[in-house]
């Protein structure tokens, strides 16, 4: 009997044993598993801290360390998808300056430069914002004419906003040449004329003022005739000595001001005040009005390509034309405008 009494008070110290051994295997489970959620914090902290580090190197203009600090970024399992989505695009941005940086160390200074204003239009606020500046500005001390291209050219505007154009009265006369010249090439002549005729209008006394004046004159029968202008009969010649320079009077009989340009031999580049006693035609008249301004101009003898515009009106119909101009004759012409 007492045999049986010491086995059935055994089963339950055994039991006993088994339940602490049970709670000792719960107790090590939480205490594994708060070391796995620690080192969880622990590598999300890690990845952050990168993402931190990258953006600390394109401070610095670094963004050779910068793109390492974002690849380790983007290739970690831990990394939250926000901050995979910044290291992705911050890495895109340094990438695309580091082309930039090859374009002007290559000697493609013009179109780094629209790149790296391109950069600070998308994120006026980036991190490499100042290191983008400074190399604008060392890429600025450049030859314009080594600048000006289909890329540069058509943000030389924003170019002078930021300030990146050093020693503006010696450099920006070269870019309006420049820029017109390379409008000219692409076939954008409204651009070109833009260019000339803001060197012309600013410096009168450069030593290139008359070639660029030839050169506006030239771009402005060509945007008159890409724009569709009417064709200008040749002047009448009313008689001369032969001799010496030809010599055009031409009256303005419309009421509007007009802009006249001869590209020949020599540019010519005037303005007509409008006729205040003139009014518009609806059939082509007989007769010169003459009751208009007048203007003489002396010119060398030549072939010349001529167009008459609108100033006051810029709905009026320029019109062109290819004018022979002999030695020492004097021609009259005369423009009046006739509606439809």
């Amino acid at each position: 009997m007492s045999t049986n009494v010491e086995m059935v008070t055994g089963k339950p110290a055994a039991k006993s044993g088994r339940g602490k051994l049970i709670l000792g295997c719960a107790a090590a489970f939480l205490i594994i598993s708060c070391a796995v959620g620690g080192g969880l914090v622990f590598l999300i902290s890690s990845v952050e801290g990168k993402l931190e580090d990258g953006l600390a190197a394109m401070s610095d203009g670094n963004c050779g360390s910068a793109i390492e600090n974002f690849d380790q970024v983007s290739g970690s399992a831990f990394a939250t998808s926000d901050t995979k989505l910044a290291a992705e695009n911050a890495r895109a941005v340094c990438q695309q300056y580091l082309n930039l940086v090859a374009q002007q160390n290559a000697g493609d200074g013009g179109s780094a430069l629209a790149g790296y204003d391109d950069l600070l239009l998308e994120d006026p606020s980036s991190p490499l914002a100042p290191t983008i500046e400074q190399n604008a500005q060392a890429a600025m001390t450049a030859d314009p004419a080594a600048l000006a291209n289909a890329a540069s050219c058509p943000k030389l505007g924003s170019f002078l906003e930021r300030g990146w154009l050093p020693d503006l009265d010696a450099k920006l006369p070269l870019f309006y040449q420049a820029c017109g010249q390379v409008f000219v090439g692409t076939g954008d002549y409204s651009q070109a004329v833009a260019m000339f005729q803001r060197f012309v209008t600013a410096y009168p006394n450069h030593p290139a003022f008359e070639d660029v004046k030839q050169a506006l004159a030239k771009a402005a029968v060509a945007e008159a005739r890409a724009a569709g202008a009417g064709e200008i009969a040749p002047p009448q010649s009313v008689g001369g000595s032969g001799s010496g320079p030809a010599v055009v009077v031409i009256q303005n009989d419309s009421p509007e001001q007009l802009s006249l340009i001869f590209s020949g031999p020599e540019a010519v580049i005037e303005s007509l005040d409008l006729c205040l006693a003139c009014t518009d035609f609806t059939t082509d008249p007989e007769f010169c009005p003459e009751l208009g301004p007048i203007g003489r101009y002396e010119v060398p003898a030549g072939t010349y390509e001529v167009v008459v515009s609108s100033i006051s009106d810029t709905e009026v119909t320029p019109f062109t034309g290819t004018w022979e101009l002999s030695p020492g004759e004097e021609y009259y012409s005369c423009f009046f405008l006739v509606t439809e």
